[in-house]
Order: structure tokens, then C-alpha cells, then sequence
């Protein structure tokens, strides 16, 4: 069922979005794929090598030059298809620490601050170096859309279809909650990957998962109110 933006709606996205501002959330991307059939010690070491590069990259990746970061994003894509290919199951998990316009983006390639009210952002390497990043632009405000989803943390939600990094993506969002992958966005990311296209939703999205044509992959989303 599609739904109209009624008044109550929008009654509920002005409150929402006023006391919405300090939150914490935990994304957790979990990718799982029928293991490969070779030998049980030798698919460990090469899963952790993979695992290895695949921190490494997504390490500098943030505050990479476009060019550099289009040879990340093919390598990043190749051990994905490896990790993939060899089989088993993978759990990356992402905290955002969101206070007003500064937000905290913790994950495997470091500590990610960012304050949009300065229009800064710094990457905190896991080995200690310290990096200024270029943040993209917030996305032009739009009404919500897409169908009836259960809600989330008492928001309305949405169910959408996104296409991205060559799969079909069936998404669900809280309407007025706020966006981390929008508020953190860095300007390298390119415009046909999930954390782009995610940016793009007018709220908090809270479950994402890949169609077929590949390993089972999906991102779940916990939320609270920071202070309750």
C-alpha cells in the first residue's frame, strides 16, 4: 500500500525531526555464502588475507582522491566477490554516534568526525594517522515515499526498491529519524553504491537487503535515543 503525506504525518516529521538529534545507531552488515569445497586451513589463511586488504582499503577510502578511490572501490569489489566466492559468513559493524550536527563514525577503517555545522570531517586511521576528508552535500530535503512498513522506534516507515552495486535492494526507513549515512557521507562515494543510495532516503533507513544474483546480503539496524 502506498501511502500520501497526510498532515498528521507531517505534523509528526516536524516534532520528530526537532527532537531527533542525538542518537546512537549500529549498522551491522552480515554477508553469507555456501563455503567452498578446498581445504579447510587453506580457505582461513586466504579468508584472512582477504579480510586484511578488505580493512586496509576501506581504511583509506574516505579521504582518498576520486581516482584513488575508483582503484579502491575495484579492489574493495574483487575481495567482496572472493570472500564471496570462497564461501562463509562475514559481519562488519558500523557505529554512528549522532549529537546535534556532530557525528561519530566508528567502524573497521577507524574513527570518522564530523561536524556539519563547520563543514569538516577527519579520519582517525586504526594506526593512529589523522586525515581530513571532503563531505558531500546533504540531499535536498523530500517528502517520504515508498510503501507501508512496520514502524521503527515509533516512526512511520517505508518500504522502497533500490538498485545498487548491481544488485536490487529492498530497503525499509523511519520517516524523520536521522540519516547517518547522509549526515556522514564523504564526497568520494560514487552514486551507485548502497551507502550513496541509502544517503539519498528521507530517514533513517533500518533494514536493507540484496536481491538474488549473488551471497545472501543484508544490513540490520538498531537505534536508540541517546539519554533513554
Amino acid at each position: 500500500m502506498r501511502i500520501a503525506l497526510g498532515r498528521t504525518l507531517v505534523v509528526w516529521l516536524a516534532a520528530g525531526l526537532a527532537l531527533a538529534t542525538d542518537w546512537s545507531i549500529i549498522a551491522t552488515e552480515v554477508i553469507e555464502s555456501p563455503p567452498a569445497q578446498v581445504d579447510r586451513q587453506e580457505l582461513d589463511e586466504y579468508r584472512s588475507t582477504l579480510l586484511d586488504r578488505l580493512d586496509h582499503h576501506r581504511a583509506r577510502l574516505p579521504t582518498a582522491p576520486a581516482a584513488a578511490a575508483r582503484l579502491l572501490r575495484e579492489d574493495i569489489a574483487f575481495f567482496l566477490a572472493e570472500l564471496d566466492r570462497i564461501g562463509g559468513r562475514q559481519v562488519f559493524e558500523t557505529r554512528y554516534r549522532i549529537s546535534g550536527d556532530r557525528i561519530v563514525v566508528d567502524g573497521g577503517f577507524g574513527r570518522l568526525v564530523v561536524d556539519r555545522a563547520a563543514g569538516t570531517a577527519r579520519l582517525d586511521g586504526v594506526r593512529g594517522d589523522s586525515t581530513a576528508a571532503e563531505l558531500a552535500p546533504l540531499p535536498v530535503p523530500v517528502q517520504p515515499w515508498g510503501d507501508e512498513a512496520p514502524p521503527f522506534a515509533d516512526a512511520p516507515s517505508f518500504q522502497v526498491t533500490l538498485r545498487a552495486e548491481g544488485r536490487t535492494w529492498t530497503v525499509r526507513y523511519a520517516a524523520g529519524l536521522p540519516n547517518p549515512w547522509s549526515l556522514a557521507r564523504l564526497r568520494n562515494l560514487g552514486d551507485d553504491e548502497l551507502p550513496a543510495q541509502l544517503a539519498a532516503l528521507p530517514g533513517l533507513p533500518w533494514s536493507a537487503e540484496a536481491g538474488p544474483g549473488g551471497s545472501s546480503r543484508r544490513i540490520d539496524v538498531t537505534a536508540r535515543p541517546n539519554g533513554r
